[in-house]
């Protein structure tokens, strides 16, 4: 929030309701009470004053950065996607922390709703991960999605985004047997199915545009060495036309339409030649079942693999990299194509709107107090220099 101005015109944001669990109640309050947008104006007008305030004690090590724009703090005017966190609840170490946090805040205040509806959606969502892993029954597993798709749900929409992405269980590992990925798509649709649902209850009164998650289901990499490219395109199709004609039966019963497709599981795939064959099963699939043209968005995409998703006629993706170069002090150099680490630079020649503005030095800065603002310089750089430029010339 130091750059707020550097950044509130140029970027587009995937929040995930995990970290907003995971935030402190002086952070997830305000966003679910007000939601996000007024919370990102209310929290850098504090920051501004702040910043302002340390700056001139002696020795500060903010007083390089007070100087914030004067007058009224614009209204940040992106896209908001409110992913469900399914990664991330998909893990049960995350899940038993978030039961310790707000059993925690429940024992200090008994009538937290907002407390009391996490303990139950992380209860849930363990219970399905015993089943998956022990007893399978469909009809408990629909039941466990349909309750932990409503809690999650009614705080997606509580924080104003213009997407809302449905409850998942990633498969982050084509490794695993068939039956396992069975079993993580059949909790994933009936997720979307209990999303599609509230939509249809609320009517106009929807606030959000609603994307059901698809993952592919079929062989790995290695097993395609045996298998083969045809046989293999064979599964995924046969997987995938259950699933998306499960949607659409969904959709004529409720008559009332998903508007888009978030496809998931593609981040393990790194093969172009796995991912050409699942997307075209993905685009064959919608296809038959009339669901071709709608909004499609590709989770966890990297440049390449966003260039390549295009071809395909995918609208939007959403990437993490240039954050994780940042935290680890990369910077891209637009001239060698490739990431360099600031620390061992001994000029920078950069005229992107960060560089530009910001010196080398403060790109380096390691002082306590103000370390994360170089991790925010590096990664805006990563931004502008990388994706953006690269998927301007895509024409998005």
């Amino acid at each position: 929030m130091y750059f707020y101005h550097e950044w509130y015109k140029q970027l587009n944001l995937l929040v995930s309701i995990y970290d907003v669990y995971r935030a402190a109640e002086c952070i997830r309050g305000p966003m679910m009470r007000d939601g996000f947008r007024q919370y990102v104006e209310d929290y850098v007008r504090h920051v501004r004053g702040y910043v302002r305030e340390q700056a001139g004690r002696i020795d500060s090590p903010y007083s390089g950065y007070a100087s914030f724009p004067r007058g009224p703090i614009p209204a940040f005017r992106g896209a908001m996607m409110i992913d469900s966190g399914g990664f991330s609840f998909g893990d049960r170490k995350k899940l038993a922390r978030l039961l310790e946090i707000y059993r925690d805040i429940l024992r200090r205040n008994p009538e937290d709703g907002f407390g009391a509806s996490v303990v139950d959606f992380a209860e849930t969502m363990l219970k399905v991960a015993d089943t998956e892993e022990g007893h399978w029954d469909e009809q408990t597993v629909t039941s466990l999605a349909k309750r932990a798709q409503k809690i999650n749900l009614s705080h997606q929409l509580a924080i104003r985004g213009d997407f809302v992405v449905t409850l998942d269980r990633v498969i982050d590992d084509y490794s695993y047997p068939l039956e396992r990925k069975r079993r993580r798509a059949f909790f994933s649709l009936q997720c979307a199915k209990a999303a599609l649902a509230e939509k249809a209850r609320l009517g106009e009164n929807f606030p959000a545009t609603l994307l059901a998650v698809i993952h592919p289901i079929g062989p790995g990499p290695e097993e395609l060495k045996t298998l083969g490219y045809a046989q293999a395109y064979r599964v995924y199709r046969r997987e995938l036309d259950y699933y998306v004609s499960e949607l659409a039966a969904t959709e004529r019963k409720l008559r009332v339409q998903f508007d888009g497709f978030g496809i998931g599981s593609l981040v393990p795939l790194q093969d172009y030649d796995v991912i050409r064959l699942v997307v075209t099963a993905i685009k064959h699939t919608l296809r038959a079942h009339g669901m071709e043209g709608r909004f499609l968005h590709a989770f966890g995409a990297t440049n390449r693999k966003a260039e390549y998703l295009f071809e395909f006629g995918f609208d939007s993706f959403d990437t993490t990299y240039h954050m994780v170069r940042a935290r680890n002090r990369y910077l891209y150099d637009r001239e060698q194509n490739t990431y360099v680490s600031s620390r061992e630079l001994r000029s920078w020649n950069c005229n992107c709107l960060i560089c530009s503005r910001h010196s080398l030095d403060e790109l380096r800065e390691n002082r306590r107090g103000v370390k994360e603002v170089a991790t925010v310089l590096h990664g805006l750089h990563n931004l502008y220099t990388n994706h953006l430029e690269q998927i301007g010339r895509l024409g998005l």
